[in-house]
């Protein structure tokens, strides 16, 4: 499951549009050096288990962030992977982020970033009608 939710954040990172925020520095145009922004995030899940627990889902983060230069931000999100799972077992999970974000930009209004940082997530598991609740760091919450 820890594999998934990595490739999960993966997709997430490269289907990601965010819409800066007016702020009074603005330059020509150009996206804010520093200021609060917006964004939302759109993925694809694709679950392949070794058993017939198959499923496809959307994905979709939205996020907020805080620029403090062109060079370096923070960022806070909500991510929710959808259901998956087939007739008899099936899950749903969701979780908030928090990360550091590293920008380094190009040309005018294209910059190259990485962002590193935390996924808490949950995952509740419906499994022959008895629900069971994981969330990460592992505890289990059974509920009949």
């Amino acid at each position: 499951m820890k594999n998934t939710i990595f490739t999960l954040a993966a997709i997430i990172s490269l289907a990601s549009v965010s819409v800066y925020s007016h702020a009074e520095n603005m330059k020509n145009n150009d996206v804010a050096e520093n200021g609060i922004y917006v964004g939302a995030n759109y993925g694809y899940l694709k679950v392949d288990g070794k058993d017939d627990f198959d499923d496809n889902s959307d994905v979709i983060q939205g996020l907020v962030g805080y620029r403090f230069n062109q060079y370096l931000a923070v960022e806070g999100g909500y991510v929710n992977f959808g259901d998956y799972g087939n007739s008899l077992s099936n899950a749903e999970t969701d979780g908030y982020t928090a990360a550091l974000k590293v920008s380094y930009p190009i040309v005018d209004r294209v910059e190259l970033y990485a962002k590193g940082g935390q996924l808490w997530y949950s995952t509740d598991y419906d499994v022959y009608s008895a629900s069971i609740s994981l969330a990460d760091p592992a505890t289990i919450n059974l509920a009949g």
